[in-house]
């Protein structure tokens, strides 16, 4: 379960060192579209971390997206999907 915010950390070889990461809920919606630079690029892996915070979910459930976006058509290289549960959803059902 995640709250308001989420701590993404690991490592990356990527391009320019950028790691993309969308956190969406189920019903699609992006609660945020953030970078990542990891402490290097090129040749061997490098750590990343930060502290992401996203806007309030309407669904309880959802995932985050990590990976490198390619350079020529923005593509979604080595994408990584996390399922997750959020504790500060909206119940729109009530």
């Amino acid at each position: 379960m995640i709250n308001n915010s989420v701590l993404i950390s690991g490592q990356a070889d990527f391009l320019e060192a950028n790691v993309r990461v969308i956190i969406k809920d189920d019903n699609e919606k992006i609660l945020t579209d953030d970078y990542i630079t990891a402490d290097g690029w090129m040749g061997k892996l490098y750590p990343f971390e930060k502290e992401i915070e996203y806007n309030l979910p309407s669904s309880q459930n959802g995932f985050i997206e990590i990976f490198e976006e390619g350079v020529k058509d923005n593509n979604k290289i080595n994408k990584l999907i996390i399922p997750v549960i959020f504790n500060n959803y909206i119940n729109i059902s009530n």
